[in-house]
């Protein structure tokens, strides 16, 4: 079974010193990142989720348990079906679907 878990991803911070959160999907030792759209400083990371000093945190921490439980939800009806797992395969089972022009 794969596991999720989120990284703030310092090393991709922006200048304005904000760096992207994704969601980190790993399977038999493959590792795969999916972007939340979600920025936050740094300093203000720890352990997978927003600390309180963030003036958004519990709002931003409540969009990431939602994500993970969608993704959790994608995984499991892969696994339901019998499906050769793959982290490719659960990465396009997670990744949100382009918007219709």
């Amino acid at each position: 079974m794969a596991s999720l878990s989120f990284r703030c991803r310092k090393n991709r911070a922006a200048a304005n010193g904000l760096a992207p959160v994704e969601l980190r999907i790993s399977h038999q030792g493959t590792r795969k990142f999916v972007s939340t759209d979600i920025r936050v400083d740094p300093s203000k990371w720890r352990n997978g989720e927003v600390t309180r000093p963030h003036r958004q945190a519990a709002e931003i921490n409540a969009v990431l348990r939602r994500v993970e439980s969608t993704a959790q939800d994608a995984l499991t009806g892969l696994q339901t079906r019998s499906m050769q797992l793959t982290a490719t395969r659960k990465i396009s089972s997670v990744s949100p679907s382009p918007e219709p022009a």
